[in-house]
């Protein structure tokens, strides 16, 4: 990513995050600013013909108008262009400064309706991309010190340098944000693209799950080939089938699935590898931990167990059971434990 511009240099990532920019904030923003914008100046309009006795000038009012017109029209046409539809409206916002009738408007009116425009010109600026941000920033800052002085008769530079102080401050902060927020698409970009690959990356039996603290359970997010687990039945459900599978591996004298429970307090990241044989007469889980878990987790199931699941399976089943590997890679907290069975090898 580019640290000056704040821009992916992959293409097909940026344009990934920009169309998910265009689709959960750009544009509802964009339509509920238009009917706003429109409603508004249309009401203005509408005041100043029939409800006010001063003479008011109403030509800015309808140049919105119509501008929100267009506006709607570009943006029906091409949505890639309301990011754009957006700036252009921002900035003819800062003509409001020179609309209004000093000789109609109370002085805290005045200050009132500014701070409200500046609240959204700075909304625009979230939802555009940084460089476009500075660029509004800067033309806003200039409109103001322009307008201000033409309007006054005078240079103020306490206002000016005031003015530069709070444009800095507010430039570090739009970089923070859309910094933060291009991380935070990368993670979740990750985390998407690991959970639908997990299938054609391990190709072997595996279960993604998460604990539930509210739930106090495990909960199946994604899984394959469930049924080459042991236990498993077919008219349980894929998370009831997973649950009875972690409370049949004995962990410590303690089942697999009492083990996770306990350890919901901590915050632990190891590889947990589970090898499993299946002969005849017996079946072994053999889990083996990492440097960070140096204990190994052993299960021993009774020939019983292994005699039923040999003849819940079909012979190639069972054939293809005899030598499979699966993982668990799990990071367990109090607020979120999330969990992954994966292959080894």
């Amino acid at each position: 990513m580019n640290k000056f511009l704040l821009t992916f240099k992959d293409s097909k990532i940026e344009k990934d995050y920009q169309e998910n920019k265009l689709n959960t904030l750009q544009k509802p923003i964009f339509y509920w600013l238009l009917v706003m914008s429109f409603a508004l100046n249309l009401l203005k309009v509408i005041l100043d013909y029939t409800y006010y006795t001063v003479n008011n000038q109403s030509w800015m009012n309808v140049g919105f108008v119509i501008l929100v017109i267009f506006e709607l029209f570009l943006a029906c046409y091409k949505k890639q262009y309301i990011k754009y539809a957006l700036i252009i409206s921002n900035l003819s916002a800062g003509l409001l400064q020179i609309n209004f009738d000093e000789n109609n408007t109370f002085p805290q009116e005045y200050y009132s309706y500014g701070s409200y425009y500046a609240m959204l010109s700075v909304v625009v600026y979230f939802m555009t991309d940084f460089p476009y941000s500075v660029f509004q920033v800067f033309i806003h800052l200039s409109m103001k010190i322009f307008f201000t002085t033409i309007k006054s008769h005078r240079i103020d530079m306490l206002g000016i340098i005031l003015g530069l102080i709070t444009n800095v401050f507010l430039v570090l902060t739009l970089y923070i944000c859309d910094w933060n927020s291009r991380r935070q698409f990368l993670l979740n970009l990750r985390e998407v693209r690991w959970e639908e690959s997990l299938p054609f990356i391990i190709k072997k039996p595996f279960n993604l799950f998460t604990y539930k603290d509210k739930n106090m359970s495990f909960q199946v997010n994604r899984a394959y080939n469930q049924d080459f687990f042991p236990y498993y039945n077919q008219d349980d459900c894929c998370g009831c089938n997973f649950r009875h599978f972690l409370r049949k591996c004995k962990v410590e004298n303690n089942s697999l699935e009492i083990y996770l429970f306990d350890k919901r307090n901590e915050k632990l990241d190891f590889d947990l590898g589970l090898c499993n044989w299946i002969g005849l007469n017996q079946l072994s889980h053999y889990f083996r931990e990492t440097q960070t878990l140096n204990n190994k987790l052993h299960s021993q199931i009774n020939k019983s167990s292994s005699k039923d699941i040999s003849n819940q399976k079909a012979p190639n089943q069972v054939s293809t059971l005899k030598t499979f590997f699966i993982g668990c890679l799990f990071d367990v907290s109090l607020q979120q434990q999330r969990n992954y069975f994966y292959k080894l090898s």
